[in-house]
């Protein structure tokens, strides 16, 4: 891509990449506009949920993720993107303002990162049992540490009490009708849509109730959906920031999404577990002590498993808006 204003073609290319990010319940709620060397990121007020999400921290953690995925497009094309969060204060969903400078050559782990961004997953299947290597731990830790995040990948003696709270949270949320309402029309959509997670796209329902993982069917029976043994010996890790303002919640989706990028790349199988964050009077308790005063605001699951198939996504014509 050559120096000067986007081509429409341009422009198509670049959110392409952006959109591939994850959103909770594949909601998508991110629109793009382009014009001169500008890219404008504006968060879907229409795709928010307001049940499970009323801050709109969420969403702007989705937001993010594509504005970290949009940036590794631009450099890949030999641009230098300028990003500028939170550019308007007068508009509360103008996400990001990233302009195209340049010319730039990627390095060789910025290079990595932007080829694994078509090959990232929700991966909802069962992992191994088997724990993440030192190595491995330390190459994602170091990546969310790049975006201003502090990831920690819980220890042994972690996990349990905050195993307990994920599953305090499903047993809050199971009890929540308008929770169940509002996941319930993301869910369980018709194979040929482009939003929203499918049957299939559930993952099977867990043999065992004290599985750490995210039934988005709440324990009920959903018809042609599998039981599985999930594994026992879950690598479970939560990301954090130092702050709970909207540019934090910018900051951990770009953590966010280089630490699932890296992962990627490592083949290491990621899934969120979303639901202790969605709780106000829990979503706390993931604080872990030795970090200090720190903000939760997001909680993985990590391991080696079989690959899926990717999410649908929203064609790149619904949103974005191109002004020549």
């Amino acid at each position: 891509m050559t120096a000067g204003s986007l081509s429409l073609e341009d422009a198509k290319h670049l959110v392409g990449s952006a959109i591939l990010a994850p959103s909770v319940l594949n909601t998508q709620p991110w629109l793009f506009h382009g014009h001169g060397e500008v890219i404008n990121v504006h968060a879907d007020a229409s795709r928010m949920l307001p049940v499970i999400d009323p801050t709109g921290r969420a969403a702007m953690i989705s937001c993010a993720a594509a504005t970290f995925n949009l940036r590794l497009a631009i450099q890949a094309s030999g641009r230098q993107p300028v990003v500028h969060l939170l550019p308007d204060v007068d508009d509360a969903l103008h996400v990001a303002r990233v302009g195209l400078t340049g010319p730039a050559e990627m390095t060789t782990a910025e290079r990595t990162l932007y080829q694994a961004i078509p090959n990232r997953r929700t991966n909802r299947l069962p992992f191994r049992d088997e724990r993440l290597p030192v190595e491995v731990v330390s190459h994602l830790e170091e990546a969310a540490d790049a975006e201003g995040g502090i990831l920690r990948v819980l220890t042994s003696a972690e996990v349990p009490d905050v195993v307990k709270t994920v599953h305090e949270a499903d047993r809050v949320q199971r009890a929540n009708p308008e929770v169940r309402a509002e996941v319930g029309r993301w869910t369980n959509r018709p194979p040929g849509d482009r939003d929203g997670l499918t049957t299939s796209a559930l993952g099977p329902r867990p043999r065992d109730p004290s599985a750490v993982v995210r039934d988005f069917a709440f324990g009920y029976p959903v018809p042609g959906r599998e039981t599985a043994a999930f594994e026992k010996m879950a690598s479970l890790a939560v990301l954090y920031t130092y702050g709970d303002t909207r540019m934090d919640w910018l900051r951990a989706g770009m953590a966010l999404q280089r630490v699932l990028l890296t992962a990627t790349a490592l083949d290491v199988a990621t899934s969120l577990l979303t639901q202790a964050l969605e709780v106000a009077s829990l979503r706390w308790l993931l604080r872990i002590p030795a970090l200090g005063v720190v903000a939760p605001q997001a909680m993985l699951r990590l391991g080696y498993g079989v690959p899926v198939h990717p999410s649908p996504r929203r064609p790149v014509g619904d949103v974005l808006r191109y002004t020549p």
